[in-house]
């Protein structure tokens, strides 16, 4: 898995969805330090020892973003404003997850995966 295959996929959008995918990216990047790009499911993924941590997608009007476990949104405070489904956040354009919200998604996993160190 590269860098290299998120840079393509991304290299198909332009607007405000691409400068916010570019950002969640470079969060996630930084709360996940040793984790690795790529796609999966048609989608970037960053995973860490080869586990799924967080993907994401550009969407007409949001980010998807996917925790790849159906049992860590439940666990999250602050998503009420979301549109959420058990495996699903939808991140409008317009309204970016607070730096708190977006370090619990990627922490819950983590544990769940035995407290893999980002």
């Amino acid at each position: 898995m590269a860098s290299s295959e998120v840079d393509h996929y991304l290299s198909q959008f332009a607007g405000e969805g691409l400068e916010c995918a570019k950002t969640l990216r470079a969060r996630l990047l930084k709360l996940i330090p040793r984790g690795e790009e790529g796609i999966s499911y048609g989608m970037p993924v960053i995973k860490l020892e080869g586990k799924a941590i967080a993907g994401w997608a550009i969407n007409k009007a949001h980010i998807g973003y996917y925790p790849h476990s159906s049992m860590v949104i439940d666990k999250v405070s602050g998503l009420e404003d979301y549109k959420t489904s058990k495996g699903a956040l939808q991140i409008p354009f317009n309204k970016p997850l607070s730096d708190q919200v977006l370090a619990d998604l990627v922490r819950i996993r983590l544990e769940m995966l035995g407290n893999l160190e980002g």
